[in-house]
């Protein structure tokens, strides 16, 4: 709901929609590319007076209604029953029904489909034409922000409401959705529905059961009808509104329209629900009264919904500091309730968590805000916190041959030190709050492995599991890769796989792409006309020159490069090959497995550097050689990777050494429990199995086992074959059935414990029981904010998610890097015939291996090329771990707060300087001397040492 209104247009409906129109015209003739005596035909067909009812018109703004225009005009023809588009932010759907009659059937249809999206309401409206409108809107957890002029006007309305003296009044305030509100503020003044909604709301809070009222409609015309008929209900589930519709549908009755809105108590106290339908004078009008009354429906308690309660707020809270309209008074209050919330979960002189992954994480970035210097400073703070962009998206699925939407996601943190990089989560969890919370992550991530790129992620509310035909599932992974295509790209943010999202899903993920890149092509290149439909989102011309150029850098006036993009699937697939990583083609080598492989160096980073501090006791006795040798690897940081040396850091000699020899001697017989027997688990254990070690318990979602000597080659037959790590003889003396059960491994005595499962395995619950020296977190957030000050004060020492498991989304970079070197390669050759010259990499490659990777990347993928990668993986590995243990030492903090300050301070030093020079000297102004001083040094790293980054950090300083 948009309402970009003049603020006299808010008073009077005729000025408004006269005013609409001509908005519609030119948002047709900009944005579509129609030419006026186009755009005023199809504006005068649904500016027709009478043609729409009224309210549509104040439901909608004029760039909404111009995509219903095109959507009517040229989508919804005799071939489809039904067309449907989403809203920009993906918070609506809208449907064009071809056929009028037996629109209870459609309707129930449709709500039926969108049960899973957290739909909050609906409205029906019928045309003079005979064809139906009908929009859905999701559940907004959204704090309301509205401008000078609006806030007028909504004072004004709640002051009628309160004025009625209903003693219900202030609750029922306090639940008013936002979209609603919105429409008040259009239409008080003609019959306002919000005063027979509070009387509604009253019964429904004061008695239970299904109330019903009729009244004459006081509007007239033939898109209205004669009577409205009212029902309400509190904490019912969403099926009630689904039998409403059957009954209706039973009776025969076509309705003229109808409206759905769902009212939310404060503090997750309950919900109201309130179906109006106009319809038409009906003789049996008593009979269907009764019918409604005496529908049988399930309720719920109110406390049922404490635990999605925080879930979402938080969502709310994402949402409400990423709205660019809020200034920072706006923002304030969500801000500093986020730390009160952050810095109480954190505590642990409190009992209990907080349960919330978004939190969890916040804990540990307000934590070390405070050592950097932060802590307070707000406005900062909101730059750190916000999302670049929101997207939300209606996946259409078929499970069991119905027709569903299943909720989608993709959420752009940051993409200041370039393309915001993160995987796709297909998971009934994959919720807007942990998508936030993941995004968040992976912008501390990437900095901490000094990828040049920034944090996203993206998920949708579904699992294979769901889909019984696998032609469904192949569908819906291919649609979900048509809504993301809009909101990622090469440049822009690019995607991979996460839970339940593989190589396989990723190659259907990359089929959408072809699919919307085809679309968008050739809507610019003009052999589609006005529009496109790009998943569920229709695209004008103008917007789509703008994705081509900014997402994929192709220039939208070269004919001959849009030509050969429609020509050409080579061509094709080499400008989406760096779209997304993961593939099962195009990809690189030493993508596979790298997680896991990443973890192991961490592993053994850390273990170096405890034996040298006299804390790990190896199993053999080392040489002095071998001493040497641990201490050169452990002296791999950033002031040595800076140099950029055209070698590897560690020659391959001293690597044999060090993994034939030193290692042994350090890992030989230590007891190693593994939570989580995926692909990142298993590989992490084929690594460390190298070593000698002993895996003595391994859990996943079917159990756990104890025993002795656990092999990864019988782990992974036990979970390929026959069903999870339960079904496991060899090794193993006893048998934990069930998820819950198999969690008790991670209390078992061992030398390393690690948790490569979903989030929060290591609480405040079981924290105390752990019997680890060294807790190395494969999966993300296993160990929560509590837990790991638990541990700190304990002297176990725990290597943090972002920093163990970037394997991943390093060996992603790579994979990027090669997708864009061969699609340059390509066009200098075929484009601008012109030989090809390495430096247009220089500003994707990061400047500490710029050497050691232009040289990869001039030479084709091979077994050589696969050690030259690992060798880079594994020099970034290393020194993120040595560089937070001296970090963590100078500062006495735990090393995932050394992480946090280091991955702020970087991110924050290249937010801070590619601003224009006022903006950085206002930001520079507002810190401490300390903080200061700690961001010189980066300022002087040589991503930022160059050019205009250079010029405004001399200023400054």
């Amino acid at each position: 709901m948009q309402m970009d209104m003049e603020p006299s247009l808010y008073k009077d409906v005729g000025s408004l929609i006269r005013w609409q129109r001509q908005r519609v015209v030119q948002t047709l003739e900009e944005e579509f590319c129609l030419n006026h005596n186009d755009s005023t035909k199809r504006v005068n067909l649904f500016f027709t007076e009478g043609f729409l009812p009224v309210p549509y018109f104040y439901a909608h703004s004029p760039h909404v209604i111009a995509r219903h225009l095109m959507m009517v005009t040229q989508f919804l023809d005799s071939n489809n029953d039904t067309v449907s588009v989403e809203s920009k932010d993906g918070r609506m759907i809208t449907y064009f029904c071809n056929v009028g009659a037996d629109i209870p059937g459609i309707l129930l249809k449709l709500y039926t489909e969108n049960m899973d999206m957290d739909i909050n309401g609906f409205d029906s409206i019928f045309t003079t034409a005979g064809y139906r409108i009908i929009t859905f809107h999701k559940r907004l957890h959204e704090l309301p922000y509205f401008d000078e002029e609006a806030k007028i006007q909504s004072r004004i309305i709640l002051q009628m409401v309160k004025n009625t003296r209903n003693k219900n009044t202030e609750l029922f305030i306090e639940s008013l959705p936002k979209t609603y509100l919105i429409e008040e503020i259009c239409s008080h003044r003609s019959s306002p529905r919000i005063l027979r909604h509070l009387e509604l709301f009253s019964l429904a809070i004061e008695k239970s059961g299904i109330h019903v009222f009729t009244s004459k409609v006081e509007e007239q015309g033939d898109t209205m009808g004669d009577v409205r008929i009212s029902a309400c209900v509190m904490n019912a589930d969403d099926k009630v509104i689904s039998s409403m519709l059957k009954v209706i549908q039973s009776f025969g009755i076509n309705m003229v329209r109808s409206y759905y809105d769902q009212f939310h108590l404060p503090d997750n106290h309950g919900t109201i629900k309130i179906l109006s339908v106009y319809l038409k004078e009906i003789s049996n009008f008593d009979e269907l009264i009764e019918a409604i009354k005496n529908i049988k429906f399930n309720t719920y308690h109110a406390d049922e919904l404490s635990e999605e309660g925080l879930e979402q707020e938080m969502g709310l809270c994402i949402r409400a500091l990423s709205d660019k309209k809020r200034t920072l008074d706006d923002c304030m209050p969500i801000i500093i309730k986020l730390k009160e919330l952050g810095m109480k979960n954190i505590n642990i002189k409190e009992e209990g968590e907080l349960g919330n992954f978004y939190l969890n994480v916040l804990s540990e970035f307000f934590k070390s805000c405070e050592y950097i210097g932060i802590g307070e400073n707000w406005s900062l703070l909101r730059k750190l916190l916000n999302y670049e962009n929101v997207e939300e998206f209606f996946v259409t699925a078929s499970i069991d041959g119905r027709p569903v939407h299943k909720k989608g996601y993709r959420l752009r943190h940051s993409s200041v030190r370039g393309p915001a990089k993160g995987g796709l989560r297909l998971h009934p969890s994959a919720e807007l709050s942990e998508v936030g919370a993941l995004s968040f992550m992976m912008t501390w991530k990437c900095a901490k492995s000094k990828i040049l790129f920034g944090g996203g992620k993206g998920g949708a509310t579904m699992t294979p599991k769901e889909f019984g035909e696998s032609i469904d599932y192949d569908m819906a992974i291919s649609g979900f890769g048509k809504s993301l295509f809009l909101a990622t790209g090469p440049f822009l943010d690019v995607p991979a796989g996460d839970v339940n999202c593989g190589a396989y899903e990723i190659g259907r993920i990359s089929a959408g792409f072809k699919a919307a890149m085809r679309d968008l092509v050739s809507l610019v290149f003009a052999s589609k006309f006005g529009a496109a439909r790009v998943g569920k989102k229709l695209v004008h011309v103008k917007q789509a020159r703008t994705t081509l150029e900014e997402s994929f850098k192709i220039d939208p006036y070269d004919d001959a490069q849009l030509k050969l993009l429609m020509t050409s699937d080579h061509y094709l697939s080499l400008v989406l090959a760096s779209h997304i990583t993961g593939k099962p083609k195009m990809g690189v080598n030493v993508r596979n497995g790298a997680t896991g492989r990443g973890v192991c160096y961490c592993t053994l980073a850390m273990i170096g550097q405890m034996y040298l501090e006299g804390i790990w006791e190896a199993s053999e006795k080392l040489e002095e050689s071998d001493i040497t040798l641990l201490k050169k690897i452990a002296e791999v940081n950033e002031t040595v990777l800076v140099k950029d040396s055209p070698d590897p850091l560690i020659s391959n000699m001293e690597w044999d050494q060090l993994i034939y020899i030193v290692y042994p001697k350090l890992l030989r017989d230590k007891k190693v429990v593994l939570q989580g027997a995926g692909k990142v688990g298993i590989s992490i254990l084929q690594e460390l199995e190298k070593f000698d070690v002993n895996v003595i318990a391994v859990a996943d979602a079917s159990g756990g086992v104890i025993g002795e000597k656990i092999k990864s080659e019988d782990l992974i037959d036990a979970v390929v074959n026959n069903g999870g790590v339960i079904s496991l003889k060899k090794g193993v003396k006893k048998v934990l059935k069930g998820v819950v059960e198999g969690g008790g491994i991670l209390i078992e005595e061992c030398d390393i414990l690690l948790p490569c499962a979903l989030e929060s395995a290591i609480s405040f619950k079981n924290v105390k029981k752990l019997k680890a020296k060294i807790v190395v977190s494969g999966a993300n957030g296993p160990v929560t904010p509590k837990a790991a000050e638990v541990l700190y004060e304990k002297g176990t020492r725990v290597v943090y998610d972002f920093l163990a498991n970037s394997g991943g989304v390093t060996a992603s970079y790579f994979e990027w890097l090669r997708g864009i070197v061969e699609r340059f390669k390509f066009e200098a050759k075929e484009i601008h015939q012109r030989p090809f010259d390495i430096s247009v990499m220089d500003s994707y490659v990061m400047p500490e291996f710029k050497t050691r990777i232009n040289q990869i990347l001039v030479s084709s993928e091979s077994e050589k090329v696969d050690a030259l990668w690992e060798s880079v993986l594994r020099d970034i590995m290393f020194a993120g771990v040595n560089d937070d243990y001296n970090r963590a030492k100078k500062f006495k903090v735990r090393l995932k707060i050394a992480g946090f300050i280091d991955s702020i301070l970087r991110v924050l030093s290249k937010l801070i300087l590619s601003g224009n020079e006022e903006e950085a000297k206002l930001i520079w102004d507002s810190l401490p001397k300390d903080t200061k001083d700690q961001l010189k040094g980066y300022f002087e790293h040589p991503e930022l040492n160059y050019g205009n980054f250079k010029k405004i950090a001399q200023e400054l300083q």
